[in-house]
């Protein structure tokens, strides 16, 4: 069974993952808002993979100590911002979407 921090590091490392893996735009993959650029749940990108190859995308970078919680990420401006709990607190924590870094 999976606690909820495992849980929680899954779902942003295959969010992370995905966003990743589409195709960048001139400034790259936007997200910047909940349910995305249009609050559609639809990217607006083009000449996205029809179907996963075998074993998945390749895995850029991964990441921890964002703590835990249920929020999706947001994109804008080559940063992935997430929130979550560390500790007794509720966090936002700023990624450099090239390589994983935590900004702050």
């Amino acid at each position: 069974m999976l606690t909820t921090p495992m849980l929680f590091r899954s779902i942003v490392q295959w969010a992370l993952l995905a966003c990743l893996a589409l195709p960048a735009a001139a400034d790259g993959p936007s997200w910047p808002r909940f349910h995305g650029p249009n609050q559609d749940n639809k990217s607006p990108d083009t000449a996205l993979l029809d179907r996963w190859p075998e074993g998945g995308p390749e895995l850029l970078w991964q990441t921890e100590g964002l703590g835990y919680g249920y929020s999706s990420a947001s994109i804008a401006d080559g940063r992935i911002f997430i929130s979550g709990n560390i500790d007794d607190q509720s966090v936002v924590t700023a990624l450099d979407a090239s390589d994983g870094r935590i900004l702050w």
